[in-house]
């Protein structure tokens, strides 16, 4: 992708400044929120601060002095873990200096990947890696009065070494938190404003446009890069978020349509407006229905379509020139297949993603992906996920031609274990053929720890 001299710089700025003048940013913090939408299908604790761990119900009384004592013992440690938890609440509190309205949270993701085999060696091949963030979310409308309007402000700090660029060589990333290179940034602010009572809302500032475009509702907990952003949709997203404008509507109970408009050449170390226009202009449209069919009962579903586009200079693969342009499309589709109980999130959902892009510019030509979740595997284990999903990504002729890339494919299989109403633990493995395209297939294994307070 080359500069442009297009003026998107001035048409983006204009409209930030439009919005920031009429409403106020801002949204949830969601590591993967869809249109603004906080309902989401059968989620875990990854995307929000986790909800409190099912804890058993207190025992009836028993006859026999044994029993008793063995209930009371059982009570007696509930009632200790629940008081640990409640300290450690205490001790990060959500709200800054007890002012209502301002909502911190502390989140804290590491993992450790070992390469058993293939990829590009296996020597030595165990690296961690660690992700700080740190996000402020302001309720505008408690602490001035503007009704629906939202500031976040998100910061991270990624430390440790790639299992991707060391050892595995997989161009997907077996990892959502991997990067070639360590950083400390300012990822996101934004302002977020709902209008017409919640159905149109507006959002502005450096964003993660993969937070609102393009995302799964069940994938999120996949560690697999592709599951979270098909790996031919170039948009600005982790770790380089982008300055941005898009606009949400509700068009009826089940029907909702989004658009936005980011900086094409996004640096997330960057505040932002030093690359903006010069690398052109991504543009992206959505369009998100429910349709609870009946052949699945009526269940809760979600299913996306959308088209993206960018304005910036694009070199040709084979070397022959550049495109004014790019463009592709892509489809999603998260659909639960059954609940426990209908009241409740527990049960087995699955997913589809597709996306196409042109090959005559873009690595991947075509992507395909496909999962299972299921939430609540275990009897007393509500909060618990286990997913299984295929990752499968197609190169461009003129790279299988000149450079032997043929195809990479990633199979993920995990268990997310919520031990803590704020700590989760989740064993992974990866078995990734072709990795890079022209590698050996590679088996990875790993364990990722999350902490949110």
């Amino acid at each position: 992708m080359r500069s442009t001299g297009l003026p998107w710089r001035i048409a983006i700025a204009v409209i930030i400044g439009l919005v920031a003048v009429s409403t106020t940013l801002g949204s949830r913090f969601k590591r993967y929120p869809t249109h603004g939408d906080p309902s989401t299908l059968m989620h875990a604790g990854s995307q929000e601060t986790p909800a409190p761990a099912s804890r058993p119900a207190a025992p009836a009384a028993d006859s026999t002095s044994e029993a008793a004592g063995t209930d009371g013992e059982a009570a007696e440690g509930t009632d200790q873990e629940a008081a640990v938890d409640d300290e450690i609440g205490t001790l990060f509190s959500h709200r800054v200096l007890d002012v209502s309205g301002v909502r911190i949270d502390y989140i804290y993701i590491g993992e450790a990947f070992h390469n058993a085999r293939g990829g590009l060696n296996t020597a030595g091949a165990t690296e961690y890696r660690g992700l700080f963030d740190l996000a402020a979310t302001f309720d505008l409308e408690a602490l001035g009065g503007i009704e629906g309007g939202t500031f976040f402000v998100y910061g991270e700090d990624l430390h440790g070494r790639s299992a991707t660029s060391n050892h595995v060589g997989d161009f997907q990333m077996l990892s959502n938190i991997d990067n070639p290179t360590n950083f400390t940034q300012v990822s996101e602010y934004w302002w977020q404003q709902e209008l017409a009572e919640g159905a149109i809302w507006v959002k502005a500032g450096k964003q993660d446009a993969n937070a609102d475009f393009c995302a799964l509702d069940l994938g999120g907990d996949f560690l697999n890069s592709s599951f979270g952003l098909i790996p031919n949709v170039p948009m600005p997203t982790y770790p380089h978020q982008g300055l941005g404008a898009a606009l949400f509507a509700t068009l009826g109970e089940r029907l909702s349509v989004g658009a936005g408009f980011y900086d094409g050449g996004a640096i997330g170390t960057t505040w932002g407006f030093s690359t903006l226009g010069h690398f052109g202009c991504m543009s992206i449209a959505e369009l998100k229905w429910d349709p609870q069919l009946a052949i699945f009962g009526g269940k809760p579903s979600a299913y996306r379509i959308g088209a993206w586009h960018h304005s910036g200079e694009w070199d040709s693969l084979d070397g022959s020139g550049t495109f004014a342009d790019n463009q592709g499309w892509y489809a999603a589709f998260d659909q639960l297949l059954l609940l426990e109980e209908e009241d409740e999130e527990q049960g087995l959902g699955f997913f589809v993603q597709y996306g196409n892009a042109p090959d005559d510019r873009n690595a991947v030509e075509n992507y395909f992906g496909v999962g299972l979740l299921y939430r609540g595997p275990i009897e007393g284990r509500d909060e618990d996920l286990c997913g299984v999903g295929l990752a499968h990504a197609r190169f461009a002729d003129e790279l299988r031609m000149t450079d032997g890339m043929t195809y990479e494919s990633a199979i993920e299989s995990f268990y997310r274990a919520q031990v803590r109403p704020w700590a989760a633990v989740q064993p992974d493995v990866q078995f990734i053929a072709n990795p890079g395209g022209n590698q050996k297939d590679a088996l990875a294994v790993g364990v990722r720890f999350e902490i949110i307070l």
